[in-house]
């Protein structure tokens, strides 16, 4: 009966008695040749035993491949997130700043509204004048 060391994960079927399959380095697990598209039967002769021996199934090699991806996001990843808390401690003192602006705005408002108001009291008192100093010339006239 075989075991599962004896099987090939690809095809769930026996693997050769004599040799002709590889093993995964990685994970170790041992292939057919055709069925798991490792090499075809001539490249398979023509590999030396150190090649054979480092071989990597796709599973694993596809699976250090995410992984050397995810490293440089993940340096990427850092050096965004160490730039956000950069900006966001400048930013720490943005409310103090924006109620000071607030305060500033609301007391040019009210010296803008008296004035407002004083022109409009000295527009009254010329208006006056010119009232008063056209019936003087009528007066004297």
């Amino acid at each position: 009966m075989a075991t599962p060391e004896d099987m090939c994960p690809t095809c769930d079927e026996c693997l050769p008695t004599d040799g002709r399959f590889l093993k995964c380095s990685d994970c170790e697990y041992a292939y057919h040749l055709e069925p798991a598209r490792v090499a075809r039967e001539a490249t398979f002769k023509g590999k030396g035993e150190s090649a054979r021996r480092s071989w990597w199934c796709l599973n694993c090699r596809a699976s250090k491949t995410k992984g050397a991806e995810k490293a440089v996001p993940d340096a990427d990843l850092s050096s965004s997130l160490a730039e956000i808390v950069r900006r966001l401690d400048a930013l720490s003192c943005l409310p103090t700043q924006v109620d000071k602006v607030k305060a500033s705005i609301e007391m040019m408002s009210k010296k803008y509204d008296d004035i407002l108001n004083k022109q409009a009291v000295h527009d009254t008192e010329i208006n006056d004048l010119k009232k008063t100093c056209l019936r003087a010339r009528e007066r004297s006239g």
